[in-house]
């Protein structure tokens, strides 16, 4: 996932918690729920919270980064 960016402030992700993290955002754009019932024990272990995914999520959507990982991912350029 080479275009999605860190946070520049506390601790980097490792690629497996950023993996976790877009599993989780793929899991609610699937299913539809809702952030604050995203199942985050099944995915992760740690201090991580809805409100977390959804940061990464938005912050990745204001940035781009979200589109061109998936533009990335269908082979467009």
């Amino acid at each position: 996932m080479p275009h999605l960016t860190q946070i520049k402030k506390g601790p980097k992700l490792t690629e497996d918690k950023l993996v976790n993290i877009v599993e989780l955002i793929l899991y609610r754009l699937k299913t539809g729920a809702q952030w604050r019932e995203l199942p985050i024990r099944h995915f992760m272990e740690g201090p991580y919270s809805w409100q977390s995914v959804f940061h990464h999520f938005n912050r990745w959507c204001k940035q781009g980064c979200w589109q061109k990982n998936w533009e990335a991912y269908i082979g467009k350029k």
